[in-house]
């Protein structure tokens, strides 16, 4: 008989076939093919009687059971976990030159609409978090935190250019798989040094992730018409700045029990939204745990064929017997 199955077997286990075929007609052909494989071996090699083979046969469908079991489990979504509601809110803001005599107001108000925001509204189990997205020219600084109350002080030092449609891109390329995201942006010139993402992009990701993902946007800026510039890019909820202290002071004013209201509506839906369990990768596989459903619906307790396995062990059984029996 075969030494260490379960050793060997493991070499070509279930769930390495999973992820590397990730095609589960192939798994199951696989497993089949080798049983019979094991079927034929045992006989050829040992004249082994029908009631070992019966038994090893056995053995090795309960291991088999036992994978498919271990990987379905694995992949099956589930679809009543409690997982904490927590929103993010997206800080986008204008650190290009024109901003330099704004910096002190920028800076307290900004540390006051966080204030606003350290309170936990309907709907929400825990602290929103925070990402500030600051841009000019080049690429943006970004920084996240996943609790509002953990963020650092503004660090603000405006300089350059207005690079907005680039620092969007860079906010959709990191995020936009997350459902009731709000986005906040402060500018006080319209853009005009962006190389990477153009309006039309921006535009068409905006319209995509506020119909399919449930964003909110937010848009306040000075020295152009708010709602013109906002609604090109799809953003209806716009508002006008002076480009003043006073004028920095009233649009945060504003800006932070907007945001309040829209945390509510994000959080109804993030929590309305099917939420899965992180499942961890399997070492040794570069395959992420969302992209595979090896089973579907594949029966657990997968049987070799009985058909294939009688025939074989009849033909082979009569062979060993004329072997060992011998010339006459």
């Amino acid at each position: 008989m075969r030494k260490s199955l379960p050793g060997r077997f493991k070499i070509w286990s279930t769930r390495n076939i999973f992820f590397e075929k990730k095609k589960k007609i192939d798994m199951i052909l696989y497993l089949i093919n080798y049983i019979n494989y094991i079927v034929m071996s045992s006989l050829v090699t040992n004249n082994t009687s029908n009631t070992e083979i019966e038994q090893e046969m056995a053995e090795i469908t309960r291991e088999v059971t036992n994978e498919l079991r271990e990987v379905e489990n694995a992949s099956r979504p589930a679809s009543a976990v409690t997982v904490p509601v927590q929103t993010h809110i997206i800080y986008v803001l204008d650190r290009s030159g024109s901003m330099q005599p704004l910096k002190k107001a920028v800076e307290e108000n900004f540390e006051g609409w966080c204030k606003a925001q350290e309170t936990v509204v309907e709907g929400e189990d825990m602290l929103p978090r925070l990402t500030l997205a600051q841009f000019s020219d080049g690429n943006p600084e970004i920084k996240h935190y996943d609790n509002i109350k953990d963020r650092e002080k503004l660090n603000y030092h405006p300089c350059g250019c207005t690079a907005l449609y680039d620092c969007l891109g860079r906010i959709f390329e990191e995020y936009g798989n997350e459902e009731g995201t709000i986005v906040v942006i402060y500018t006080d010139g319209e853009e005009n040094s962006s190389h990477k993402w153009t309006k039309e992009m921006v535009t068409k990701k905006i319209k995509y992730l506020q119909e399919e993902k449930g964003w909110k946007f937010e848009f306040s800026a000075a020295n152009q018409d708010s709602w013109a510039v906002g609604s090109s890019m799809g953003i209806t909820n716009t508002q006008d700045f002076l480009p003043t202290p006073d004028g920095i002071t009233q649009a945060l004013y504003v800006s932070r029990n907007t945001s309040l209201g829209f945390r509510q509506s994000s959080a109804q839906r993030i929590r309305a939204t099917p939420r899965r369990v992180q499942s961890q990768p399997i070492a040794g596989s570069n395959i992420e745990p969302d992209e595979w459903n090896p089973l579907g619906n594949v029966p657990v307790d997968l049987q070799p064929p009985q058909l294939i396995r009688r025939n074989q062990t009849n033909a082979f059984h009569e062979f060993t017997r004329s072997q060992s029996s011998g010339p006459q």
